[in-house]
């Protein structure tokens, strides 16, 4: 990214520099942001949600000692572009079955959302038995996200990106599609897929353990992602740096 580097007079950038300098010449720690509360929670970098999963408890491990098997954090972080070379959807199973949450007096229903495969009559069917004519399309990517810290690799469904990106997965589908046909079609994914690349985003993201090819690794999913006005990240800057002087 491009930088900007000014030499200001103003006597409040001489106080500045010489609080910090103090600061360095005690051996102090300036005080981190993440110590400073949001309205979303308290805020974490992403060096210091890894640094809390590691105390995560192991894929079926009894839980003890202050272990939990699922962390929740929040952060700030600019997600990075959107993947070309494989579909960021897939095809879901729009059947309704019965809820798996906990028993009421009333029965609930969802849709199954399990991903489906197209026979050759033409019928779509998923795991769980259920055949319908046409499917459903739900967002499913991964992307890495990154601050000053450190960088993680996430994973992405259905609501947030269609929150971020302002359009369905199936209306999605047919512009990536497009592009990959060749001719004029790569434009307007462009132009779609910029609506949430480099985009800086309040994250809460949900953290546990998982065996993966036989190795031990930490799964992150985004619950929600609200991009950031730069006005209010700049009035957050300001206070962290404030906060950071008075401590």
């Amino acid at each position: 990214p491009a930088q900007l580097e000014l030499h200001s007079d103003h006597e409040d950038s001489f106080l500045l520099m010489r609080k910090f300098k103090d600061f360095q010449d005690s051996g102090q720690q300036l005080a981190s942001p993440s110590k400073f509360s949001n309205s979303s929670g308290q805020r974490k970098t992403i060096e210091e949600c890894k640094q809390e999963d590691l105390k995560l408890a192991s894929p079926g491990a009894m839980m003890g000692g202050g272990e939990k098997g699922v962390h929740k954090h929040t952060v700030v972080a600019t997600l990075t572009s959107m993947p070309t070379d494989r579909a960021p959807y897939y095809s879901s199973c729009p059947q309704q079955v019965e809820s798996n949450a906990p028993a009421s007096r009333h029965a609930t229903m969802r849709i199954c959302n399990k991903k489906v495969s197209q026979r050759e009559n033409g019928e779509w069917t998923c795991m769980g038995g259920h055949v319908s004519s046409y499917p459903e399309f739900r967002y499913l990517c991964r992307l890495n996200v990154l601050d000053h810290t450190d960088q993680m690799e996430v994973n992405l469904y259905d609501d947030v990106v269609k929150n971020l990106l302002g359009r369905e997965a199936r209306d999605y589908m047919a512009i990536f599609e497009a592009a990959h046909n060749g001719g004029e079609g790569a434009q307007p994914l462009k132009e779609v897929n910029q609506k949430m690349a480099w985009k800086k985003c309040s994250l809460v993201l949900r953290s546990s353990k998982e065996i993966w090819q036989e190795n031990e690794r930490v799964r992150y999913s985004v619950d929600s992602a609200q991009p950031i006005p730069l006005e209010q990240d700049a009035r957050q800057m300001l206070g962290d740096i404030m906060a950071s002087l008075e401590a």
